[in-house]
């Protein structure tokens, strides 16, 4: 979410992918051992988190964030 002023905006991030069946991985948390996103073949777990950043929710949301800023006039 973005306030500036009385105006709020807000982004989302979304990350298609499916739940696997077993936990893989040692990085992250929560859900990542058992998330393997669409345009992967590892779960978030087995990511460098430069490489999750680039593809979870978050990272998505902020790109938009960013994209969003840079158009303010």
């Amino acid at each position: 979410a973005l306030l500036i002023g009385d105006e709020l905006t807000l982004v989302d991030g979304i990350v298609e992918g499916e739940i696997t069946r077993q936990r893989t991985g040692e990085s992250g948390f929560g859900y990542d051992p058992i998330f393997k996103p669409m345009e992967s073949d590892l779960t978030f777990a087995q990511m460098s988190s430069a490489d999750k950043n680039k593809i979870s929710h978050r990272g998505r949301a902020t790109a938009k964030l960013i994209k969003l800023l840079g158009n303010l006039k």
